[in-house]
């Protein structure tokens, strides 16, 4: 469920700075993003209703704190679709999905770290639930955007590309 792979890097301007200080809106980003943690925890030891309270719980701060079109927050609303699937709970999930792939492309970019993560987990979840069709279409999509801005040989592509045969490919 590790939706947050990319973190802030140490040495962005002033960031040291304003831990070191105090600065409040940093404190609480970093107590979200711990949390957000132990949602990704519970939800990778199969707790599902357990990381969907604690999900919910963390998006209602990150919207008050942060806005809910933040980075952070459309990560832990990605984490509660895939909670939501871990609970077999598709036609739940499956309107926060199209609405967070739907935020992320627009805020961040298809080819965002936080967006290939999503999207992987995303098609993968839906495939293991059965909806094949729709894990294939969103792997196709996203496969094939990579392959035609970035080429063949680009990580992000190789990395849809091995989705895309994942989704398809027939299980045993």
């Amino acid at each position: 469920m590790r939706t947050s792979s990319a973190r802030w890097p140490r040495s962005s301007p002033g960031g040291r700075s304003r831990i070191q200080n105090g600065d409040p809106v940093v404190a609480k980003t970093r107590t979200l993003n711990a949390r957000n943690n132990l949602a990704e925890l519970l939800d990778d030891a199969g707790k599902y209703g357990e990381a969907e309270t604690e999900c919910r719980q963390i998006i209602g701060l990150e919207e008050t704190v942060l806005g809910p079109d933040h980075r952070l927050t459309l990560n832990s609303r990605a984490d509660l679709a895939v909670a939501l699937l871990g609970q077999k709970r598709v036609d739940e999930a499956r309107p926060q999905i199209a609405e967070v792939m739907r935020l992320m492309e627009e805020r961040l970019g298809w080819n965002y770290p936080d967006t290939v993560s999503f999207t992987i987990k995303f098609a993968t979840g839906l495939a293991q639930q059965g909806r094949m069709k729709e894990a294939v279409e969103i792997a196709e999509r996203a496969e094939e955007r990579a392959r035609t801005t970035l080429g063949e040989n680009d990580p992000i592509s190789q990395k849809y590309a091995r989705l895309l045969q994942s989704v398809k490919a027939p299980k045993e």
